[in-house]
């Protein structure tokens, strides 16, 4: 596609240019007005700028043909291996997106720092609701492939473009250089030159202060992220049980999710000096972190502030608008006074559960759970499918209790549970079931079905 389709009258009052991939709206340009043409030796000089785009060109006297001019700016040249480069440009490109009244925010910003062989790469994506900086190269980062930057410099690039020939081509390394906002990607096999947008026009990410965060452990970090993102709502009617409760105490942090028929609770330990403060994170900025977390990570630090939260490793940092709304009292959510404690085999009662969802229909997702003595049956029936029957032994000398719930519920829970034996706190088959594992710090709460099985 050529950069301007245009109609051509003559005189360096009489052009008329035409871009038809740029919306309508006003143009906030040069005093002469809208792309106004000014007469040099040559042919005529075209500038525009409007709040969505940068273009510049020149038209030729005779041919009539738009040529791109490209912005001026610091060259940059700078190698890296390509995998790191690769992972890079992956991580920034997943919070880029896909169409935006914002143009400028479908590309990732690339900037080289330092020199030689300890120089560093940074990419950047935006989509002013969550960002990421991620860093390849330098000794904060920990990374194994070094970057080597003969001349600094900073691109804004097309992100779906360039993570696309970085994730095809197979090469060991490749080189990045740039002419003003004009990019040439050289690999083994080939060379790619791709036109930027110029820099200035790039959001910034808010700063990280190091002295305002609290750190939590990487491992613990991670496995809270994961026992709890998979209980959020997807009903966006409950805005804020879309999102994960962040509790920073004194001495603790604390996640919660939930979808009003389950709820997932997990604590550890802090160190810090962050002040208490209870926010509402978006699913997908804790997804972004456990992406990112590396081996080199032993802590994550934490900054929360009014109405963001920026997350810092060593190789990333993560800005995330936080979610407008009132969380459950989830504390108060949880049944006191379960006279039944039974402990239960995770892995045997993980594989039973498994097998009694496929003897469900779509129509009727539900199981029973039969304590009795020392034995927990597991019952499914549908008359489109069939019945079924899965016996576990158990530690149980009470009264017998039936209960039905939705299997799908306990798979999600098993799926992130790592440790062996699982406990029960039951107090009747209308009151919420709560499973804890070894150590406490870990409870999932799901309520049961009103119905008979």
């Amino acid at each position: 596609m050529s950069w301007l389709s245009m109609g051509w009258w003559g005189g360096s009052a009489g052009a008329a240019i035409i871009n038809p991939g740029l919306p309508a709206g006003p143009c906030f340009c040069r005093p002469e007005g809208c792309c106004g043409l000014r007469r040099r030796a040559g042919g005529h000089a075209l500038k525009c700028v409007d709040t969505r785009r940068h273009f510049e060109g020149k038209i030729g006297a005779r041919t009539g043909v738009f040529r791109p001019v490209i912005h001026q700016g610091a060259c940059m040249k700078v190698t890296c291996g390509r995998e790191a480069l690769n992972q890079a440009f992956q991580v920034a490109s997943s919070v880029v997106p896909v169409r935006s009244t914002v143009p400028i925010l479908q590309n990732v910003k690339v900037t080289a720092q330092g020199q030689g062989a300890k120089g560093t790469l940074e990419v950047v994506g935006n989509d002013l609701e969550i960002g990421v900086r991620f860093t390849v190269g330098g000794e904060a980062a920990g990374a194994a492939v070094p970057v080597d930057v003969a001349e600094e410099g900073v691109l804004v690039l097309p992100a779906s473009r360039v993570s696309g020939l970085l994730r095809e081509s197979q090469d060991e390394q490749v080189t990045l250089e740039s002419e003003g906002s004009l990019a040439t990607l050289r690999l083994k096999d080939g060379r790619y030159k791709i036109v930027g947008t110029d820099p200035a026009d790039y959001p910034d990410l808010p700063p990280f202060d190091p002295r305002q965060a609290v750190k939590v452990e990487t491992a613990d970090f991670s496995s809270m992220i994961r026992r709890t993102l998979f209980a959020t709502s997807e009903e966006s009617t409950r805005y804020a049980l879309t999102g994960v409760l962040l509790d920073l105490r004194e001495q603790d942090l604390r996640l919660v999710a939930s979808d009003g028929k389950r709820m997932a609770f997990v604590k550890k330990k802090t160190a810090g000096g962050g002040k208490p403060v209870k926010v509402i994170v978006p699913p997908k900025a804790l997804q972004l972190l456990d992406r990112v977390l590396g081996e080199a990570d032993a802590v994550v630090q934490l900054q929360v502030e009014e109405n963001q939260v920026k997350m810092q490793t060593s190789r990333a940092m993560i800005f995330s608008r936080l979610i407008e709304g009132n969380f459950p009292e989830y504390e108060d959510v949880i049944p006191k006074g379960a006279d039944r404690k039974i402990s239960v085999p995770a892995a045997a009662f993980h594989s039973a559960m498994r097998r009694a969802a496929l003897m469900t229909s779509d129509k009727g997702r539900a199981v029973k759970l039969a304590f009795g003595k020392n034995r927990l049956r597991i019952e499914t029936r549908a008359a489109e499918i069939g019945e079924s029957e899965i016996d576990l032994p158990i530690e149980h000398a009470g009264e017998p209790l039936d209960i039905v719930f939705n299997p799908d519920y306990f798979l999600d829970f098993l799926r992130v549970v790592e440790e062996e034996t699982l406990t029960f706190e039951l107090k009747d088959r209308n009151t919420a079931a709560v499973l804890r594992v070894a150590g406490g710090d870990y409870t999932y709460l799901v309520m049961p079905l009103k119905i008979d099985l």
